[in-house]
């Protein structure tokens, strides 16, 4: 049995991504594929040696044994996949797999005008690795309050479980996945001619210089949780003649706090004061997503379960 996920889901050309990986075989090697539209085989690695780690709960950080990967000065900016595969392994390769994969950003040299935003706090939000997420069995924090998960664990896109109803239309992987939206989106722009550069949302909480060379930011599929500087940094690229395109609903709707130095989220969704992560209510952050966005989902709504009715 092997699991595993990035430290850090976004790397620069040059860099260094660190997996952390459990395993009880005694040795695995790690096969890493581009996305693009389909997996394309970049690296294997030699056999590495396995050492097994415990799992823990949803707001720990689990502290794997590190392994060490170098990230050549050449991969594209593009979401990579990074298959474990134990001797004798029959698992094969795919951007739905729940168990024994992780997924990270290689971010771009700011050549294309076009920049992707991969939304890691919702992957995080409902990946049940670990027994909880902020939807079942969340673990509370007092400061800041709310419900805490971390980013420290197996799954965040892919290589985890998963919260939530699959999706009626397409039950073959669930919503809050990679898999989902974002793999065929991004399958989508290149085989029409477009090559974007990926980031995640941390990277644009982290820095707001991510997007200073970008023409048009795109957020797609489902992309609900948002840290205050993730938005502020978004709005003031707009502000100073930026685009933004959200091809998606339920968008910008629960405040995060980034915590434990960037290796956990916290949000409050609900008390006897409300929910005081709600973007849009004045006792919650009080300020309104479709000042961004355009719109809100809380003036259309949408169905967790079954068949979309049609509401006009």
């Amino acid at each position: 049995m092997i699991d595993g996920y990035p430290e850090r889901a976004s790397v620069a050309p040059g860099e260094t991504l660190v997996l952390r990986v459990s395993t009880d075989a005694p040795r695995f090697r790690v096969r890493i594929h581009r996305w693009a539209g389909e997996l394309v085989p970049v690296s294997t690695t030699a056999w590495l040696p396995g050492r097994f780690a415990p799992p823990a709960s949803a707001a720990d950080d689990w502290r794997w044994p590190e392994y060490e990967i170098a990230i050549p000065n050449d991969w594209l900016s593009a979401v990579y996949l990074a298959h474990l595969e134990e001797p004798g392994s029959a698992v094969p390769p795919g951007p739905a797999m729940d168990r024994a994969a992780a997924l990270f950003v290689v971010r771009g040299a700011r050549r294309s005008p076009l920049l992707y935003k991969l939304p890691l706090a919702t992957y995080h939000a409902y990946n049940f690795t670990g027994g909880g997420c902020f939807y079942r069995n969340p673990t509370r924090s007092e400061a800041p309050p709310g419900s805490k998960v971390s980013l420290q664990r197996p799954g965040g896109g892919i290589g985890g479980a998963v919260w939530g109803a699959l999706d009626y239309y397409d039950p073959s992987s669930p919503r809050q996945t990679f898999a989902h939206w974002d793999a065929r989106f991004l399958g989508w722009l290149l085989c029409n001619g477009y090559e974007p550069e990926l980031c995640t949302d941390f990277d644009i909480h982290e820095d707001a210089s991510v997007l200073e060379d970008a023409r048009l930011l795109v957020s797609v599929g489902h992309d609900e949780y948002w840290s205050e500087p993730t938005r502020d940094h978004v709005e003031a690229f707009v502000a100073a003649g930026g685009n933004a395109a959200f091809f998606g609903a339920n968008l910008c709707w629960w405040r995060i706090r980034v915590v434990d130095g960037g290796r956990a989220i916290v949000c409050h969704q609900g008390g006897p004061k409300g929910a005081l992560d709600h973007w849009w209510p004045a006792t919650g952050a009080n300020r309104p997503e479709d000042s961004l966005t355009g719109v809100s989902y809380r003036h259309g709504g949408g169905s967790w379960d079954g068949p979309r009715r049609t509401r006009g």
